[in-house]
This record gives structure tokens, sequence and C-alpha cells, in this order.
């Protein structure tokens, strides 16, 4: 399978200093909900959003107007709160490429049959002596930036995380090490639709860290995890994903996880400009 049978959509375009989003067709209804929530940012002084920037808020909550407001206002309270994990997003920098050195990510290219988006990562083994937990989210949440710009009515997003190369200690290292400020982010102020989170080749004792881990976050969150026990034991995965749809280290028709990191990183850089103009640099 090759690139021509990918679909990952174009980068915007930025013009002025503004990127241009293509414009979303929407019903009457939910097109109304739109505006209102447009309203709504211009009466709280909040940054002015075109109304194709203003989609992934409405549709990730299911046009939910009041849900929609919280999501726009945790959006933008972790971006003045947590200005360490949104500065800096250019993959030309050191630090950057530091971080993608013990981090995988992928942005896979084909939306799954449901017309969902997968987002797949790996730490290396030794990542947390060399990164902080909150490079690695600076990491993955620029991955996700890309995502929701660029597809804000897609069905959801799909994680797939690898804990082939991390021990027990480690992943409960990690959870219990998350700046708390960046809690109302992950679960409320991330404009996508949250699909299911499935963890590959997870360790021993790993019902022990998630029963640990639930402390610090929401049940419902916990109720989208999957988890997937022993070493390469894909076939629960197949069944929610097609092989087609994920890289060859899972048994998948893509190419390796290591080949789509690279291009991920690639189409990272091509985004310099949208995050300039978006003020992540």
């Amino acid at each position: 399978m090759g690139p021509s049978e990918w679909d990952l959509p174009d980068v915007p375009l930025v013009r002025d200093g503004i990127v241009i989003l293509p414009p979303v067709s929407l019903p009457e209804d939910k097109a109304k909900v739109v505006q209102e929530l447009g309203q709504w940012m211009r009466a709280e002084n909040l940054p002015e959003t075109s109304d194709a920037d203003l989609v992934k808020f409405v549709h990730c909550v299911d046009y939910d107007l009041k849900r929609a407001q919280k999501c726009v206002t945790d959006f933008y309270k972790a971006r003045n709160d947590c200005e360490d994990l949104f500065k800096g997003w250019d993959t030309n920098t050191p630090e950057v490429q530091r971080i993608y050195q013990y981090l995988n990510i992928a942005v896979l290219p084909r939306l799954t049959p449901d017309n969902c988006r997968v987002l797949m990562y790996s730490m290396n083994a030794n990542a947390l002596s060399y990164c902080s937990v909150s490079d690695l989210f600076k990491a993955i949440f620029m991955g996700l930036e890309t995502i929701f710009l660029t597809e804000p009515t897609i069905t959801g997003v799909i994680f797939i995380q690898d804990l082939g190369n991390i021990s027990m200690y480690q992943l409960i290292k990690a959870m219990f090490s998350m700046p708390p400020k960046i809690f109302p982010y992950l679960e409320d102020g991330i404009p996508l639709k949250r699909d299911v989170a499935h963890m590959i080749n997870c360790p021993r004792l790993i019902d022990y860290a998630m029963r640990a881990m639930r402390s610090i976050g929401r049940p419902e969150d916990y109720e989208k995890v999957r988890l997937h026990r022993g070493v390469n034991n894909f076939a629960e995965l197949y069944e929610q994903i097609p092989r087609e749809y994920l890289p060859s280290d899972l048994g998948g028709s893509l190419p390796s996880l290591s080949d789509l990191h690279d291009m991920t990183i690639n189409r990272l850089a091509n985004f310099k400009d949208v995050f300039r103009a978006r003020q992540l640099l």
C-alpha cells in the first residue's frame, strides 16, 4: 500500500499570518451552533476564530453548545497555563529533535473504516531518563494539533500505545509525573472525539498499574482503555482495526512504525508556518 492510497489531508495554507482552513459544509442546525459559539467567544474576548476553525469544538461534543464552551475554555486556558507545552513546536530545534529520538510517534496515513484517525506512539526504554513527561506530552500534542486542524469532523481519534519497551515502574512514574494543570486539557480541552485507547504489549501487573492510575483520572476515560496483555498479542486489536490500517510491526499492511514516525516528523515540519501563525513556535 503506497502513498497514493493514503488519505492524510494537505497542510493548511497560511496567508498574512492567518491559517486558511477549507470551509466545512454542515446542516443548518449544526451550523447554527457554530455561529452561536462564535458569538459567545467574541463576548468572552477569546481569540477571533473562523467558522471553519470553530467546527472542531462543536463536532467533538456532538454539537452541544454548553460542552463546546467548556472545550473552548479548557483549550485556551491550557495554552496560557501550560505555556511550556504549547511553545517551541519546531522540529528543527535540538530540543524537539531530542524528544522524538525517544518517542516514536505516527499519525497513521489511513482512516479506519469507521472514519477514525489512529495515533500510535511508544517510548524508548530510557526515554524518561532524557525527557520529562511534559516533553512527551508536547510531542503528542503536536501530532493531535495536525489532526484536529485538518480533520475536524472525523468520527474520532484512536490511540495505540506500545508499552513493550518500558517497565511497570516507568509507566506508573510517567502517569504520576503528569502536571496537574494539564488535566483539564486532556479531559475536555482537546477538540477531538476520543474513541478508544489501546495499550499493547502490556507488561505484567498491568491491572495493578491501572488501578493505581484510576486515582488521577475520570472513570469514564479509563473505560475507553483496552489492554492487550502479552507480547505481540494483537488478535483483539484486529477485531477493531483491520490489519490494512496498521503498521507492519503489528502485522499490518502499512510501513513500519519507524518509517511512519519519519513520515510524521516530516509532516510536522511542514506545519511550521501553521504553528507559527497559531503562536506555537
